[in-house]
């Protein structure tokens, strides 16, 4: 009896189907690679996955060959890495368990018995041998039905499609924040919001500021604070309302005791700059504010009006159907982006314009709010006490004379945060702050006012340091 049947015949080629699981593979690999923030090794091998892609449905001869290296390939890391790990197995395994063995007398193949006529076990019978021997061993050619190969294509496409939908909607995409396109504003973030996305709520008021519901006219004895930033205020999906320190600052100011209540009207988005911020005071103006504050990293500085063609959001006419939709949109911008051209000839120019804009911004608000201050994020290394390293060192003394000139008192409070939690549990990434971020940097903003504020002192009745407020953080650095 043969134990391994031969089985003749030519070997079937690949079709399309072995073409779409390569392409599926690149996806999924470059897919791990954006989600790992490794963006660039992601385009590269979605740019070789679908390369290959591309060839091996064109030329059945360059499938073949593509398929052959690929094949060749398997082998050659698959024979490297099974020599590699079945010698740590018989050296660290199999040598040290049979020399035990033999110490203790195990004799399994009787190569000791000398009352036995054979040094082997006797043999099993043919149909155990076919039986089992063929089951670990022998392969059959797959006989080809009658499904066309493009019907497999297209399972295959589609079930690689919902995978992907799914794994992009895990990871937050799909439940896009959409944003309002205005020719004075930019854009803004769309009114009477509220979703989920990455853990953390978002909801937007009807002015589109992530703030609970107001009135253009404060109530008779409250006391509002206007904030205008970009996203490490507005603080991304990922941090819950709660959580972003426009609302901490809010809260805590109204644990402070006054003849009414506190509250913080928190407007800015992802990408704003000066010429934003300024655009929506403008269009509503500064809704009856007793104190505003600007806030922004140094980087702000750089960017000049835009709009939703010049960002990577949707807009609240055309939200996205899809998670890929979103993601795809995302990562096209990214590769917009990085061949843009915005190196540091474009900065030189652009920042002094952006300087000057807080400056006229700062205009606008003294004409309606009676005290305007400046917060300047620090960077991860400045804010975690260690030096200014960010690529925005040069801006940070041209930008405080223009707010002192313009009568705003800023804070660059260096080292707010050493000493009080690792660089990875205080900031996201190198300006965006985690949530325990937030809770340190409202403290902050918290301490500023009640001991700068005039205004916020005259109506808690307190003069001095009003009583319950935390003690002022060091160090601080105002250069």
């Amino acid at each position: 009896m043969k134990w391994f049947p031969v089985v003749g015949g030519p070997k079937p080629e690949s079709g399309v189907a072995s073409t779409l699981g390569k392409l599926a593979v690149g996806g999924v690999v470059g897919l791990a690679l954006f989600l790992a923030h490794k963006t660039t090794a992601a385009i590269v091998v979605w740019s070789i996955g679908g390369g290959v892609a591309a060839i091996s449905l064109a030329s059945p001869a360059a499938r073949r060959a593509i398929d052959g290296a690929l094949a060749r390939f398997g082998r050659a890391v698959g024979t490297v890495l099974g020599t590699a790990l079945l010698s740590i197995v018989y050296i660290v395994v199999v040598t040290p368990t049979r020399h035990v063995r033999r110490l203790l007398g195990a004799d399994d193949l009787h190569l000791r018995d000398v009352d036995r006529p054979t040094y082997w076990l006797p043999s099993d019978t043919d149909e155990r041998k076919a039986k089992y021997v063929g089951s670990m061993f022998a392969t059959e050619v797959r006989t080809p039905g009658n499904r066309h190969p493009w019907a497999t294509a297209l399972v295959l496409f589609a079930v690689m499609f919902l995978l992907a939908e799914g794994v992009a909607r895990t990871q937050g995409f799909g439940n896009a924040v959409l944003y309002h396109a205005d020719p004075v504003v930019g854009y803004y973030p769309s009114p009477n919001q509220h979703l989920a996305r990455y853990g953390g709520a978002v909801r937007t008021n009807r002015y589109g500021m992530r703030s609970e519901e107001i009135e253009p006219k404060k109530t008779p004895g409250d006391f509002r604070v206007l904030m205008l930033g970009d996203s490490t205020q507005y603080g991304g999906s990922y941090i819950a309302q709660e959580n972003i320190y426009s609302s901490r600052v809010a809260a805590m100011l109204n644990k402070l005791g006054g003849p009414g209540k506190v509250e913080v009207l928190a407007i800015g988005a992802n990408g704003w700059g000066p010429f934003e911020e300024r655009g929506y005071v403008t269009k509503f103006g500064a809704f009856d504010a007793d104190l505003a504050i600007i806030n922004l990293p140094l980087d702000d500085v750089n960017r000049p009006l835009y709009g939703l063609m010049d960002v990577p959001f949707f807009g609240d006419l055309n939200p996205p159907t899809l998670a890929l939709e979103e993601f795809l949109n995302n990562l096209t911008w990214r590769y917009r982006k990085a061949h843009a051209g915005l190196g540091p000839a474009w900065e030189a120019e652009q920042s002094p314009l952006g300087i000057a804009e807080y400056g006229r911004l700062a205009d606008d608000l003294h004409r309606t709010v009676p005290e305007v201050y400046g917060a300047i994020l620090p960077g991860k290394s400045s804010g975690m006490g260690g030096p200014r390293t960010d690529a925005s060192i040069d801006w940070l003394e041209p930008l405080q004379a223009t707010f002192k000139a313009h009568r705003v008192d800023a804070s660059y409070p260096q080292g707010l945060f050493a000493g009080k939690g690792k660089p990875e549990e205080v900031y996201y990434d190198d300006v965006h702050l985690n949530p325990r971020g937030h809770e340190l940097y409202a403290e902050f903003l918290l301490d500023r006012l009640v001991k700068g504020s005039a205004k916020l002192r005259a109506w808690l009745g307190r003069s001095g340091q009003a009583a319950g407020a935390p003690p002022s953080p060091t160090p601080m650095e105002h250069p």
